[in-house]
């Protein structure tokens, strides 16, 4: 199956932002076709088991990828990403 878009917790402490792109992709794109890792939609702990290379390397055919991390370097702050193909979403 070709899912259509792809949420994953990294490295920060809170999955709240995970859950909100997770429920805007879903209520638009239909659950079924959103993927999620290392983060559950009913809480804002992270799990344990986090996102990894891996996930980020196997979602490069979907065709929205939120990833939340933490920056490395001066600011040491939260960076979330977004890559997509669809002009309404966008990077923050």
């Amino acid at each position: 199956m070709a899912y259509y878009g792809f949420v994953a917790q990294g490295d920060t402490s809170s999955a709240s932002d995970c859950r909100v792109a997770y429920n805007e992709l879903s209520s638009k794109y239909n659950s079924a076709n959103v993927q999620i890792a290392g983060f559950s939609t009913s809480s804002d702990t992270p799990l344990s088991n986090r996102a990894n290379q891996s996930n980020f390397i196997n979602a490069k055919d979907y065709h929205v990828l939120y990833w939340s991390t933490m920056r490395q370097g001066p600011h040491q702050g939260a960076q979330k990403s977004i890559r997509t193909d669809l002009s309404e979403f966008k990077t923050s």
